[in-house]
Order: C-alpha cells, then sequence, then structure tokens
C-alpha cells in the first residue's frame, strides 16, 4: 500500500502534565519530556509491529489551542526543546530517525514565527522535516493568511510544509 500514516498526539497523559488533566491545554511537564519521547518511540514501535508502518508524526496537534478536550500547550521555544534534546535524538537512537517529524501543526496566523524559533535552530532543524499546518483562520476576523505558507517556504526551502488539518 501506498497509504502514510503519521502520528499526532492530542495530549500526554494528565500525570505528565502541570495542570493534571489531558484537557484543558496544560503544559507537558519538564521533568517528563525524556519520557514522552520514549513514548513516542513505544507507540511508534507497537503500531509497526503490528504491520502498520508509520511515516512520520507531529508533536503536538494544536499546541497553542487552550481546548475543552484533549489539548497540551507548547511555546515554539518548548516545542523546540522538546525536539532537540528529547525527541529528535531518543528516535534516532533507537533507530527511528527515518520519520518525518512534523512541528506546529496549527493554524496558518503563527507558523512563521513558529518556523523561526525551530528552523533558525540548527540542532532542533536537523530533526524537523518540515511543518504541518491547518487550514482554518475564519476565528481570527477573517484574514486566511496565506502569505503565512508561502513566507515558510521562502525562508526554509527545505523545509517541507504540509496541511495536516482542515
Amino acid at each position: 500500500s501506498n497509504t502514510k500514516v503519521y502520528i499526532s498526539p492530542w495530549s500526554p497523559p494528565a500525570f505528565m502534565k502541570l495542570n493534571k488533566s489531558v484537557l484543558h491545554g496544560g503544559r507537558l511537564l519538564h521533568d517528563f519530556y525524556p519520557a514522552w519521547a520514549n513514548y513516542f518511540v513505544k507507540f511508534i514501535q507497537a503500531y509497526e509491529k503490528s504491520g502498520i508502518p508509520i511515516w512520520g508524526l507531529t508533536i503536538q496537534n494544536e499546541p497553542m489551542a487552550t481546548q475543552i478536550w484533549e489539548s497540551c500547550i507548547y511555546t515554539a521555544e518548548e516545542e523546540r526543546d522538546f525536539l532537540k534534546y528529547h525527541l529528535g535524538p531518543t528516535l534516532a537512537k533507537n533507530g527511528l530517525g527515518n520519520k518525518k517529524i512534523i512541528v506546529w501543526d496549527h493554524n496558518r496566523d503563527l507558523m512563521f514565527q513558529r518556523a523561526a524559533t525551530i528552523f533558525d535552530d540548527p540542532q532542533a532543524a536537523k530533526y524537523a522535516w518540515g511543518m504541518g499546518f491547518h487550514w482554518y483562520e475564519n476565528w481570527s476576523g477573517g484574514q486566511q493568511m496565506y502569505e503565512n505558507v508561502k513566507k515558510v517556504h521562502e525562508a526554509y526551502p527545505t523545509k517541507n510544509l504540509i496541511f495536516t488539518e482542515g
């Protein structure tokens, strides 16, 4: 099959988060960065053992959205540091360095700022295959902000851009 499967978490377990809930945003506690990175490895290995190859992954679905449902907030710096010091190296050391790591995975409004924070850091950028973006911006007063996709592409032409939700 040519189907490509990627994984995208909505929340770490409650005990790993500052708000002790999988709901309502919250943040991944720094002490759990290594364990959460290892969870990605175990998840991918379990799926692949069951015959479902994983092409890639996003670090967090909607990392700037506090939702009433499962959600988790990452600032650009938190996402960069989790990728740079934990997720990227942990996947690599477990033979999963070929998985495509997609950052941001959220709306177009803040994608350029997120790209600059992550892609301008060579240690983080080496693990990032590209950036995911969603197709909703009407909530922001109607400005669709398509130019932000172009700005990211022009500034970081070696990074892939992928539509992940809409």
